[in-house]
């Protein structure tokens, strides 16, 4: 039987979605801005099978960006829970173990 990791229960009932409104409501918690020119009016791109992000799009410059455009996670290949527990690990402690991650 295989071994039940923190991440893996975490993965298991908090998917991508949940994680990333969390990042847009805490990056945008008046409204969604444009992340090139701060413009109130998007659009959303409904997600299909293939995309992991929600794409938003500026209604005045055309800019196409997610909630996670321009942060610490922009580029990653690994998902939020895992960016988001790390997180939570290293603001809650004072000092963290390698193991812990």
């Amino acid at each position: 039987m295989p071994q039940t990791t923190l991440i893996r229960l975490l993965k298991q009932y908090i998917p991508n979605d949940t994680c990333e409104k969390m990042v847009a409501r805490f990056r945008w918690p008046f409204g969604i801005l444009c992340v090139n020119c701060a413009h109130r009016e998007v659009s959303v791109f409904p997600k299909g099978k293939r995309e992991r992000r929600t794409v938003f799009e500026c209604r005045l410059c055309g800019q196409q960006f997610s909630p996670i455009s321009g942060t610490l996670f922009h580029s990653t290949h690994l998902p939020l829970i895992k960016w988001l527990f790390a997180v939570y690990l290293l603001s809650g402690q004072r000092t963290v173990r390698a193991t812990q991650l």
